[in-house]
């Protein structure tokens, strides 16, 4: 009678041993794996948010590309910078005096006028003009 109980108390800690691993290990297994969906979910959300932004970073950088290109077949920038010609030797006069010249003209007023408007638009920092010698002509 001794011998079966002891052989009941121990068949039964076994059992209680063997439930517990087993509980331990599934337990682990089930929580691997929801980690890796996790990690997996937001891995692709992460992925998503970058491409989303990349695409988003390429159409402002394509439009801002734009600007200058349309800018540069206006009538109105034409004339004002054909008024310079093909020269690269930059003007002899000195900035202040520069500067107080082509502002006092009234088709780089009115060019100046128009490029803060499309400034304002556009939302951009800064649209300047420069003729063949590197002179700011309109900002």
């Amino acid at each position: 009678m001794k011998n079966s109980r002891n052989r009941i108390i121990l068949i039964t800690v076994f059992l209680i041993v063997s439930w517990n691993i087993a509980a331990w290990f599934i337990a682990q297994n089930y929580y691997q794996s929801r980690i890796e969906d996790v990690i997996n979910q937001d891995s692709e959300l992460a992925r998503d948010r970058a491409s989303d932004l990349a695409d988003s970073i390429h159409r402002n950088l394509t439009y801002i590309h734009g600007i200058p290109e349309l800018f540069s077949q206006g009538p109105r920038f034409i004339k004002a910078i054909s008024r310079f010609g093909t020269s690269t030797l930059p003007s002899s006069l000195p900035l202040a005096e520069k500067m107080q010249h082509w502002s006092a003209d009234p088709e780089f007023k009115s060019l100046n006028q128009f490029l803060a408007r499309a400034n304002d638009s556009l939302n951009s920092d800064l649209i300047y003009v420069v003729n063949a010698a590197g002179d700011c002509i309109a900002a």
